[in-house]
């Protein structure tokens, strides 16, 4: 209304014409803002009871806010967290960005044979690194003639610091991959793989088998007929990489697969240290300890090293494969990078924050925990998501933020998404999914049947996961889902 009464002014200075041109804009306005509608009670009849729903979808051709419901409403955003931390990823480090981990030794102390005094292992929060680079990276320095150690072995890790779990995460799911802790000496993703089968006779305790030799684990499961896996199988940490496995089994189960997060990482690169070293013929005298060694500034020349993928990779694992890891060792190096200091999940959503409002998106009352979206404390509105959408709809990086996204019924997390199957939506729209206990959402970009491009963003919280309706509120989530989808696709 301020242009309108602008021009009303002009027009008392011109005096000719004005009264129509008043009349014209005033209509114009009025059938603009009708235009803009809440969530279609059709669709909502199809919601789980007791849900809420915040939804903006915005013409991006025309400039024009489409639907708006609860806006501003305070949401928990699960993982579409992942889109703030690489839209503020893209717009702070450096295209040629890669993690790297290097083995390093002070220059005066590497011979033709080896290393006269301490040799560093500075890990930098790579969540791609594995514990076959570990071992190529040893393999380079024996190539290259090096075969004894005659100082210590440092296990630097000061590139990440605080707390390894972020605020807010479920106590109850640290034992499980998608919660691994984000510490910057990370291998193999900082879990690793178990068997489960059932035991020898009916009332023996199940049996398991892992690769993994640092993890010991309490086995308290039992064979029975009855037995419900998705509600009576448990696992719980008791320990530094000790775990307890508590309920039942069904009969005749065998090689169950299981996936568990290291509660204590170090260790685990410890083991795989020595691994590296004992499989390429190193000979080591001192000790393998952890820390930053006293002479680390002056420790230069690069012995071996290993560089992670680019950043445009790294993007799309945290976004297209929701990539937890991922999505919080990036984090944590925007506050490394801000702040000069170990990077953190306190100074990273501080860093994050920063970014975002200075390329002009409005955090408001939002609380940021994690760059993943696994913390139960993240509380953002569908208005600033639709406003990050804008934003990197525009900006210099635009493509690399798009294709660093899930396509419909392609890739990543909406390749088997159930809202997204069928022809009409193939490949048409290219997102985010969002999912925890009680949260289901999705944001993205949708290319209409008329070519007309659209931005959305739906934040669906407060649904029931009690036993026995799970599968219904599930059904209902997924026919909502895609009529939404596909109404708007054929109506715009």
């Amino acid at each position: 209304m301020k242009t309108v009464h602008f021009l009303y002014q002009v027009c008392q200075q011109v005096r000719q014409g004005c009264r129509c041109l008043l009349l014209f804009l005033i209509t114009f306005y009025t059938s603009v803002q009708a235009d803009l509608k809440p969530l279609p009670e059709s669709l909502r009849k199809l919601l789980p009871p007791g849900a809420t729903v915040a939804i903006e979808v915005h013409d991006l051709d025309n400039n024009r806010l489409l639907i708006s419901e609860n806006a501003d409403r305070l949401m928990k955003p699960a993982s579409l967290q992942k889109l703030l931390t690489g839209f503020a990823a893209l717009n702070s480090l450096e295209d040629n960005f890669s993690f790297k981990t290097l083995l390093r030794a002070e220059p005066g102390a590497v011979g033709k044979s080896g290393i006269r005094d301490d040799l560093i292992l500075e890990f930098s929060g790579d969540p791609t690194l594995t514990s076959r680079d570990i071992h190529q990276m040893f393999k380079t320095m024996a190539g290259n003639g090096l075969k004894h150690i005659d100082g210590n072995i440092w296990l630097d890790a000061h590139a990440f610091g605080g707390q390894a779990y972020g605020r807010g995460w479920s106590w109850d799911a640290v034992a499980i991959c998608y919660s691994a802790p984000v510490d910057a000496a990370i291998i193999d993703r900082n879990c690793f793989n178990a068997r489960l089968s059932n035991g020898k006779t009916a009332d023996a305790p199940a049996r398991l088998v892992t690769d993994n030799n640092v993890a010991t684990f309490d086995i308290q499961v039992i064979t029975r007929p009855d037995c419900n896996l998705r509600y009576e199988l448990e696992v719980a940490p008791i320990g530094h990489n000790a775990y307890q496995l508590v309920g039942c089994l069904p009969p005749r189960t065998r090689n169950m697969p299981l996936r568990f997060a290291l509660t204590k990482p170090v260790e685990n690169a410890r083991w795989h240290v020595l691994q590296a070293l004992r499989k390429n013929g190193i000979r080591h005298t001192g000790e393998l300890r952890l820390g930053t060694p006293p002479k680390s500034r002056t420790a230069v020349s690069v012995v071996a090293q290993n560089q992670s993928e680019p950043l445009e990779k790294l993007l799309a694992r945290a976004l297209k494969k929701s990539d937890n890891l991922a999505a919080d060792a990036l984090l944590k190096t925007l506050g490394k990078q801000m702040t000069h200091r170990p990077g953190t999940f306190q100074n990273g959503t501080v860093a994050m924050r920063k970014i975002l409002e200075q390329q002009g998106i409005d955090l408001g009352n939002s609380y940021l925990a994690d760059g993943s979206g696994l913390s139960h404390h993240n509380l953002i509105t569908a208005r600033t998501l639709r406003q990050l959408l804008l934003k990197a709809h525009t900006f210099p990086k635009a493509r690399q933020f798009r294709e660093a996204l899930a396509v419909a019924a392609e890739d990543g997390t909406l390749r088997y998404h159930p809202g997204m199957r069928g022809n009409a939506l193939k490949g048409k729209f290219k997102g985010k999914t969002g999912g925890m206990t009680g949260v289901r959402n999705l944001a993205g970009y949708l290319e209409t049947g008329s070519g007309r491009h659209l931005a959305m963003v739906l934040m669906i919280n407060g649904i029931s996961d009690l036993p026995g309706k799970r599968g219904k509120s599930r059904a209902k989530l997924r026919k909502f889902e895609a009529s939404l989808l596909t109404q708007l696709a054929s109506l715009y």
